[in-house]
């Protein structure tokens, strides 16, 4: 039993599967026939239509197989899904005459049942494929916002000395944190006097900070419950902070699309169009503490000006702020 399946092209019926040791020698070397052209096997991917065939008459050309000697008879059936040919179930045996019409029918079944398989398998791969492909974008887009985070806002680390907890000005980029399976780190030696250990913080798999703990003794070393302990601190703190952030990000959009409500009823308050693009440009250098602000109104067919001078056919208007 053997099961081909089509290319990406549709050109050839490629083996992917069987059970035979010549059928494993044929797996090796990638065997293919070509659609409608080569053996039963292209018959049946090209017509769509189950196919038996026997060692004499005018089949007989497609048992010269020196992988397959003791072939005598042979039925291929399609493999479909949605309506689509996919493959093709090929069943061979030594003895000729082996099949017959209602063997049709019947390997039909566990043709339909392959297919339905080999199609679940496919989306599932392509499925988990997009899962990553989506996962890998959002942690790209997480690590994004972190570096802007820390980019637009001085972050300060804290460290509890026997003084008390001091401010600490820090570059929260997790260089000191370890990573892998287990990012723990165990009871690493800073200065030959400080025994420490590491968790990072992380969030959804981006780290994003890390909690260091030191001790006096240069032998200490981090119980498991300890090391549990810093951890489930570790994933708290990553939780408030992505939350913190969250809700920051709310607030600025909240922020941003009330300033863009107020100046659109401040335009719609007025018909002058004139005074519709005074007011446009005046509240948007404001909001956006832009030195410039600037509107054009072109036709459509017309080549646009230089935004730099203001000059064009068009009408405009500035608004321009000295300081």
């Amino acid at each position: 039993v053997g099961v081909f399946l089509l290319d990406e092209k549709g050109e050839f019926a490629v083996l992917r599967a069987a059970n035979s040791e010549g059928g494993r020698r044929m797996l090796a070397r990638q065997h293919r026939l070509q659609i409608g052209k080569v053996g039963i096997v292209g018959y049946v991917t090209s017509s769509g239509e189950a196919r038996i065939a026997t060692d004499v008459g005018e089949d007989a050309v497609y048992f010269n197989n020196p992988d397959l000697p003791m072939t005598r008879s042979e039925m291929a059936l399609p493999l479909k899904a949605s309506g689509q040919i996919i493959g093709s179930l090929d069943v061979q045996s030594t003895e000729s005459s082996a099949f017959s019409t209602d063997d049709i029918a019947l390997f039909n079944t566990l043709a339909d049942q392959v297919a339905i398989a080999i199609e679940n398998n496919r989306l599932f791969a392509e499925t988990a494929q997009a899962l990553e492909e989506a996962q890998n974008t959002h942690r790209q887009y997480l690590r994004q916002e972190w570096d802007r985070e820390m980019t637009e806002h001085q972050h300060n680390g804290y460290m509890f000395t026997p003084q008390g907890v001091v401010a600490q000005t820090v570059l929260a980029d997790g260089a000191d944190a370890p990573h892998g399976k287990d990012p723990t780190s165990r009871a690493k030696v800073d200065d030959g006097q400080h025994a420490s250990t590491a968790v990072p913080i992380q969030v959804r798999g981006e780290t994003v900070g890390v909690i260091r703990v030191q001790d006096g003794g240069e032998n200490r070393e981090w119980t498991d419950d300890e090391l549990n302990t810093i951890k489930s601190v570790a994933d708290q703190v990553a939780v408030a902070l992505e939350n913190a952030r969250l809700f920051e990000q709310t607030v600025r959009r909240a922020e941003r699309e009330k300033k863009a409500m107020e100046i659109t009823n401040k335009i719609r308050s007025t018909n002058d169009p004139k005074e519709m693009l005074r007011i446009a440009v005046e509240e948007l250098q404001g909001a956006l503490k832009a030195s410039r602000a600037q509107i054009i109104l072109e036709p459509s067919s017309a080549p646009g000006p230089d935004p730099s001078n203001g000059n064009g056919s068009g009408n405009h208007h500035n608004n321009e702020n000295a300081g």
